[in-house]
């Protein structure tokens, strides 16, 4: 939540394997163990971090979204093109 004493934000890197997200890679360097949580499209683009533990898992904003579907764009193009 902000404004949150100790809770550290951060770049969010995520690998797409088949569209499914390794949230796993989500905050590394920043925290050691990171809990998974399944994000529904509502919680992704409320752009809130949440504390679990000692564990800070960052929700995605709607524009990661946004930048995330083009990827996808790209990638059945390239699909298509094989």
């Amino acid at each position: 939540m902000p404004g949150m004493p100790g809770v550290e934000y951060g770049v969010i890197q995520v690998q797409d394997r088949e569209r499914k997200f390794n949230y796993k890679r989500l905050l590394r360097g920043i925290v050691r163990n990171v809990k998974l949580l399944s994000l529904s499209k509502d919680s992704m683009k409320r752009k809130r971090a949440q504390q679990i533990d000692d564990v800070v898992l960052l929700w995605f904003s709607s524009e990661y979204e946004r930048q995330n579907k083009i990827s996808d764009k790209k990638r059945s193009k390239a699909r298509e093109r094989k």
